[in-house]
């Protein structure tokens, strides 16, 4: 029935339209009969939504059914698309900044009801009635994500873990769990500001330019579009962040180190999701120019350092510490950031190339002084540990390149078992290739590489049981494009 009324409203109208708008809604329509294709069993949902959309919502309705990932078009119910149309126009319409929200900027990022591969949950009323109140006074969607970044976390008791259950967690899971990556905050910061009106999308790099990991945050427009960290609030600004220096070093031509941003709306780019790389369902755009616009090089001759501190366990630590040349001159003062901070967020400070210097403790641990020598002729990370001392009396320690966060060589040259512990503590899409890691190629005694086997293997069980777990609940095994059902 919805087909057919809207042929007849193609051919009505399209004596009077211009050909270009004629044209348009032809294409429209044979991109909802494909759609509609797609949907299979489930196309009765969403002619469903089509038809029972008002019509003022009806263009909005359209636009999701037109640019609807394939698996959600087989999945979601008439019920549930109706219901987050409805919400989200109520909240356009009654947000003070709908006069500089156009309809296209609606469209794309307040109407969509997901931002990634994430669970498609029923969030908008829940997120509108918890919202509204922390944004009372607020005149611009600047005002209101700010005051939003600030209080929707405490307010639903969600932190940043490693210890998540998965990346892609949609805003219920991170919620029950109160645990949540980058990704999992940045999905609850965005659906919270789409709640209330404010456009907003998911951004992301696959793996900064240092090679120290991936990460992802927020876009929020107002007069243009701006960034913020999820749960990682800058004061009362946007367009600052720990990775803002990173972010302007990104490059633009390079998949795997540019800036992406998600585009409900089809492109000719996938986001790249480096927890589910397969997957190509979520479009994007490269956003990159903008963050690297005004990128400051480092001076000649200096490095980037990132100052990270451990317990003997590996957990982050936040020391106050301070940075001296081997005279005493004070270099740089400073406090390292424990585990409420993003796995990639370490305290940045630019040395000089070759030249020595001392990090002092100002608090714990009780051993003050640690020597390290600054030789690398490009960024690197290096890891300071709370518990290690130097060989001798003020000597000095070698840091050679480290991959993700990890000496290549630790203090006296022996193997340790703890670098490949942190590595498995890790989510899979935030480890990397194992063989890639410098300890991976240290020579090991017989009774570490025992222990490091074990490790490998409870870690390798954990993995299959999970993934065969989803396979005996779909009762489907897959490989590739090919699917056995069994029974």
């Amino acid at each position: 029935m919805y087909r057919l009324f809207f042929v007849l409203f193609v051919v009505v109208v399209s004596k009077t339209l211009p050909s270009d708008c004629a044209s348009r809604l032809l294409a429209d329509e044979k991109a909802i009969e494909l759609a509609l294709e797609k949907a299979g069993e489930n196309r009765g949902e969403i002619t469903a939504a089509l038809a029972q959309a008002t019509e003022k919502q009806r263009p909005g309705m359209e636009f999701l059914v037109i640019h609807m990932p394939e698996e959600d078009l087989k999945t979601l119910t008439a019920e549930f698309l109706l219901s987050n149309a409805r919400l989200a126009y109520e909240a356009w319409e009654k947000s003070p900044w709908r006069e500089q929200i156009t309809e296209e900027l609606f469209f794309n990022n307040v109407l969509p009801y997901a931002n990634v591969n994430e669970q498609r949950d029923d969030w908008r009323a829940d997120f509108y009635e918890r919202c509204l109140p922390m944004i009372a006074g607020a005149k611009t969607p600047t005002e209101a994500a700010i005051l939003l970044n600030k209080n929707l976390f405490r307010e639903i008791n969600v932190k940043y873990s490693t210890k998540r259950n998965r990346a892609d967690q949609g805003p219920t899971e991170s919620m029950e769990t109160g645990l949540a990556s980058c990704t999992g905050l940045s999905i609850l910061l965005i659906d919270a500001c789409r709640a209330v009106g404010i456009p907003a999308r998911f951004v992301g790099t696959p793996l900064w330019t240092n090679k120290s990991g991936n990460h992802s945050w927020v876009e929020i427009w107002d007069k243009g579009w701006q960034f913020t960290g999820a749960c990682e609030p800058t004061g009362d600004k946007l367009n600052q962040g720990w990775f803002k220096g990173r972010a302007a070093t990104a490059i633009t031509d390079d998949p795997l180190h540019a800036i992406y941003a998600v585009s409900y709306k089809k492109t000719p780019s996938a986001f790249p999701m480096v927890w589910d790389p397969r997957n190509r369902s979520v479009s994007a755009v490269n956003v990159t120019d903008r963050y690297t616009r005004n990128f400051e090089p480092l001076p000649e001759g200096f490095v980037e350092v990132m100052i990270k501190v451990t317990d003997q366990v590996g957990q982050r630590v936040a020391t106050p510490f301070l940075i001296l040349t081997i005279e005493g001159e004070l270099v740089f003062e400073g406090k390292s950031k424990d585990e409420r901070f993003d796995t990639n967020d370490h305290c940045l400070v630019r040395l000089k190339q070759g030249k020595e210097y001392a990090i002092k403790f100002s608090g714990s641990p009780s051993k003050p002084i640690q020597w390290v020598a600054v030789r690398q002729d490009e960024p690197y990370t290096f890891v300071i540990s709370s518990d290690q001392e130097p060989s001798t009396d003020n000597s000095s320690v070698s840091v050679d390149r480290t991959v993700d966060g990890e000496p290549s060589v630790s203090n006296g040259g022996e193997p340790s078992i703890e670098a490949l512990r942190k590595y498995l503590e890790l989510a899979e899409e935030d480890r990397g290739e194992l063989q890639s890691k410098s300890f991976a190629s240290q020579s090991l005694t017989e009774s570490v590489a025992r222990q490091a086997a074990e490790m490998l293997w409870t870690d390798h069980l954990r993995r299959i049981r999970d993934q065969r777990k989803q396979e005996m609940e779909a009762g489907q095994v897959k490989m590739g494009d090919l699917v056995m059902p069994f029974y």
